[in-house]
């Protein structure tokens, strides 16, 4: 089959596939380039090129459809991916409209909401990343943002978010 309809079959594919970001035929947009300034200049290294082209697809996905998805192997850089298309998109963003600040939701799997944080305070330039607890966090944490100056992202863990239900039930129900 393959031999008879590979050439063809292999270009449907590239037809209907095309890709947001093609770093062989296009270059990366400054705000990628800008946040991977800031994490050399921060963390003392850069994000490898694979990394770069991964974050500036996302950033364009997100700008088209306001989600995307980054699926990779544990180690290959996918929150600090996800954070540099997210500071470009808002860098992006902000000077467009000339807003300068965005307040952030990130709801992650408990044993990563510190390493969450920790990758946005290094990637992110202007930003505070802060792993939320409770409703009371939460509300302190936005009043700094409103007060502030810098974007702030509120980490919190996808296990805390369902603990409400025990204290008050969503639905009660009665044979009679």
């Amino acid at each position: 089959y393959l031999t008879t309809f590979g050439t063809t079959v292999a270009q449907r594919i590239r037809d209907q596939f095309q890709p947001l970001f093609d770093p062989a035929a296009e270059p990366l947009s400054e705000e990628v380039l800008a946040i991977n300034d800031h994490i050399q200049a921060k963390a003392g290294y850069s994000l490898y090129d694979a990394q770069l082209a991964v974050a500036e697809a996302v950033k364009r996905q997100l700008d088209r459809k306001k989600v995307a998805l980054i699926v990779a192997e544990c180690g290959s850089g996918k929150t600090k991916i996800g954070s540099t298309a997210l500071g470009a998109l808002q860098g992006m963003h902000a000077a467009q409209s000339g807003k300068g600040k965005t307040f952030n939701l990130i709801m992650a799997p408990s044993h990563v909401t510190g390493k969450w944080v920790r990758e946005i305070n290094e990637t992110l330039p202007n930003t505070l990343a802060i792993v939320v607890r409770s409703i009371t966090e939460f509300d302190r944490l936005y009043a700094l943002y409103e007060a502030g100056d810098k974007n702030v992202y509120a980490v919190f863990s996808k296990e805390k978010a369902r603990d409400g239900y025990m204290q008050a039930p969503a639905v009660v129900y009665n044979r009679r």
